[in-house]
């Protein structure tokens, strides 16, 4: 089974993260060596956005004239203004829930390549099961997540004060 998964995981891991590190070389050259650890971080989020980056592509070869609401504009104006409190509101939609779908079936896969001792495909599995969860709980509750930290009372947390 190793000679068929590390063709494999070469050709798809290695090269992205190759690219990867050359580029972080070219731009902090004195400080590439420590970017290296946030390597897993970036390819578990490219591979997290891949559902709306797939379902934007099918509605533009489509035709289907639609927006990038991956990233809404909230017209927050002033220095109080917040975003929690504008009545813009995004529906999440489909999208998160497909994204938990396939953490889930990536954590039943890294579990089963554990359960017939498969160790070398459990790292790549792991990248696509961090980077869909992520999406998908980042989708669903970024939002109320942030209102319930602003709400919370100020023995939880500190607030600065201006005056």
């Amino acid at each position: 089974m190793l000679y068929l998964d590390l063709p494999l995981f070469l050709a798809s891991t290695c090269s992205v993260s190759t690219f990867y590190m050359v580029a972080q070389r070219e731009l902090y050259p004195t400080a590439w060596k420590r970017r290296i650890r946030y390597m897993p971080f970036l390819m578990a989020t490219g591979i997290g956005l891949s559902v709306m980056n797939a379902k934007m592509v099918i509605e533009a070869l489509c035709g289907v004239k639609s927006d990038f609401v991956r990233t809404p504009k909230y017209r927050v104006e002033g220095r109080h203004a917040r975003w929690e409190r504008n009545k813009y509101a995004r529906k999440s939609g489909w999208i998160p829930y497909v994204e938990l779908g396939l953490a889930g079936y990536f954590l039943f896969t890294t579990v089963y390549s554990f359960s017939v001792q498969d160790y070398f495909t459990a790292p790549f599995l792991l990248l696509f099961f961090g980077g869909y969860f992520y999406m998908g709980c980042l989708s669903l509750l970024q939002a109320p997540l942030r209102r319930a930290w602003n709400a919370a009372p100020s023995l939880v947390r500190s607030r600065s004060v201006s005056a």
